[in-house]
C-alpha cells in the first residue's frame, strides 16, 4: 500500500472509532471516551509521521535525480539531448593494418541544448550543439598507439540564436549549417550514420595511403632548401581523395522560407576560411509523402573566394526515396567550376540501394549497398591536370533496439585510388604511383538520450 493510501485508511479508521464511541451505551461512555481519545491521539501522531515520510521521500527522489532537477533560470522550454557513438575499427592497406577504438565521425558523440520561448505565433530560441569526439575515426592514423586516444576534441557544431514564424520562416545568426552543408547527404535508408552515407570517408578519413613500396605519398617529394616539406604531410589522407564537396559549418547569417508544397528555399552569408568578408550559398529542401512513398531532396550552390580574386563555385544535390515495401534508393552528386586550380574541376557521384524491415519486434532492421566515385585531390594530379579517381563501395547493416534507444551497426568499405601522381624529389615531372586498396570495417553502437 502506498503512503497516500495508508494515510487515507488511517484517517478513515479514526472516524470509525469516533462513531463507534458515540453510539455506545451512555453508562459506558465515560471510560470508553477516554480510551477512544487516547487511540485518536496515537493515530494522529502516526498520520503526522507518515506525512513526514512522504516529504522525505520527495526530497530523496530529487537528490538522487529520480525527479526533475534541472530548471532553466528563465521561463523557457529547455530540451537536452545527446548521443554516444563509439565502435571498433579495423583497417588495412598495403603492409599496414591496425585495430582502433574510435568515435564514429559519421555520427559523432555530442550534447545538444535547445531553449525556446513562444510569443504568439513566433518562437525565439537558442541552440548549442557540442561535439565530443574521443579518438575520432577521421583522425586515427596507422602506427598511433591504440591505448592512447588521439584526435579528442570538443567542437561547437552549432552556437546560434533563432527566431521563426510559420508564415515568415526562420532567421538564425551564429555558428551552424550553411545552405550547402548536408545538401549532399539526404538519405532515408537508415544506414547513413553507420558510415554508409555519401561522406564515405567518415569511418577512416585520417588514414594515410602509401604506395606499393610502403612510401608515404607526400614524403616522396622531400624537402626544400630550408628543410620544409615540399608537400604538406597530411595531403595523402583518405578524406582528401573522397569528398562530396558540400561545404561546412561556419559562423553565418541563415534564412529559410516556410515550406510550400514541400519546398523550402534558404540562403546563407558565411565567413570565409580566411575571415575576409562573407561568402554566399543558396539551397533548397523538399520533403513529401504520397501513396506511402516518402521522398526527400536537397540542393545547393556556394561560392568560395580564394586568393588572387579567384572564385570557386560548387553545385551539390541529393535525393532519397523510401517505398512502402522497405526498398529505398539514394543518389547524390556534385560538380564545380574552379578558378583557383589549373587541374580539372572536382566532382563526385554516390548511389545506394537499401532495404528496411520491421520483421524483428525490437526495432527496424536496415541493410544497404553503396558506391562512390569522385575526383577531388589536386595535390596528386597528373601532369595534364587530371585528378586521381577515388572509388569506394560499402555494405552496411543496422539493427535498432527501440527500448534502449540504441542502434547497433556494422559497415565494411573498400577504398581505391587510381591515376595518382606524386612529385618525387630529384625528378622534374610527377611520377605515377601504384597504391593498394584500403579496407576498413567498423562495428559499433549509437546510444541516444
Amino acid at each position: 500500500m502506498t503512503l497516500t493510501k495508508t494515510k487515507h485508511a488511517l484517517a478513515l479508521g479514526v472516524s470509525a472509532i469516533a462513531l463507534i464511541g458515540l453510539a455506545g451505551p451512555a453508562a459506558a461512555q465515560s471510560q470508553d471516551v477516554q480510551e477512544l481519545r487516547q487511540q485518536m491521539r496515537e493515530l494522529q501522531q502516526r498520520i503526522d509521521q507518515l506525512e513526514g515520510d512522504v516529504e522525505q521521500a520527495k526530497d530523496a527522489a530529487q537528490a538522487t535525480g529520480k525527479a526533475p532537477s534541472i530548471q532553466p533560470e528563465k521561463d523557457v522550454r529547455l530540451t537536452i539531448a545527446g548521443r554516444v557513438a563509439t565502435g571498433v575499427l579495423y583497417a588495412e592497406q598495403a603492409d599496414q593494418d591496425q585495430f582502433f577504438v574510435v568515435d564514429n565521425d559519421a555520427a559523432e558523440s555530442r550534447f545538444e541544448f535547445l531553449g525556446e520561448k513562444d510569443f504568439g505565433d513566433w518562437t525565439s530560441g537558442t541552440k548549442i550543439i557540442a561535439g565530443a569526439e574521443l579518438n575520432s575515426s577521421d583522425s586515427v592514423t596507422f602506427g598511433s598507439a591504440a591505448s592512447t586516444p588521439g584526435g579528442s576534441t570538443v567542437d561547437f557544431r552549432n552556437v546560434s540564436w533563432f527566431v521563426e514564424h510559420p508564415r515568415f520562416g526562420e532567421l538564425s545568426i551564429g555558428k551552424g549549417d550553411t545552405s550547402a552543408e548536408d545538401s549532399g547527404h539526404v538519405d532515408l535508408s537508415g544506414t547513413s550514420f553507420a558510415g554508409a552515407g555519401s561522406d564515405v570517408d567518415d569511418i577512416a578519413g585520417g588514414l594515410q595511403f602509401v604506395n606499393d613500396a610502403g612510401q608515404d605519398l607526400t614524403g616522396l617529394a622531400g624537402t626544400d632548401a630550408n628543410g620544409d616539406p615540399n608537400v604538406e604531410n597530411d595531403e595523402d589522407e583518405l578524406d582528401d581523395f573522397f569528398d562530396m564537396n558540400d561545404g561546412e559549418r561556419r559562423t553565418r547569417v541563415f534564412y529559410a522560407t516556410p515550406a510550400f508544397a514541400g519546398f523550402s528555399v534558404n540562403g546563407t552569408m558565411a565567413t570565409s576560411n580566411d575571415g575576409d568578408g562573407l561568402q554566399p550559398s543558396v539551397g533548397f529542401t523538399y520533403a513529401a509523402s504520397f501513396n506511402n512513398f516518402d521522398v526527400e531532396a536537397a540542393g545547393s550552390w556556394r561560392r568560395e573566394e580564394e586568393g588572387g580574386g579567384n572564385d570557386d563555385d560548387y553545385y551539390v544535390g541529393s535525393a532519397s526515396v523510401m517505398t512502402p515495401y522497405g526498398i529505398n534508393l539514394t543518389l547524390a552528386g556534385s560538380t564545380s567550376d574552379l578558378e583557383s586550380s589549373s587541374a580539372e574541376d572536382k566532382d563526385s557521384l554516390f548511389a545506394k540501394v537499401g532495404y528496411a524491415t520491421d520483421a524483428f519486434n525490437v526495432g527496424t532492421t536496415a541493410v544497404s549497398f553503396d558506391f562512390f566515385r569522385g575526383h577531388s585531390n589536386d595535390d596528386f594530379a597528373a601532369p595534364d591536370g587530371d585528378l586521381p579517381e577515388a572509388t569506394s563501395f560499402g555494405l552496411s547493416a543496422v539493427q535498432n533496439i527501440d527500448a534502449l534507444e540504441t542502434e547497433l551497426y556494422v559497415t565494411g568499405r573498400r577504398y581505391n585510388i587510381d591515376d595518382v601522381y606524386a612529385q618525387v624529389q630529384g625528378q622534374q615531372n610527377r611520377v605515377e604511383q601504384d597504391v593498394d586498396a584500403l579496407y576498413a570495417v567498423l562495428v559499433g553502437a549509437r546510444v541516444r538520450f
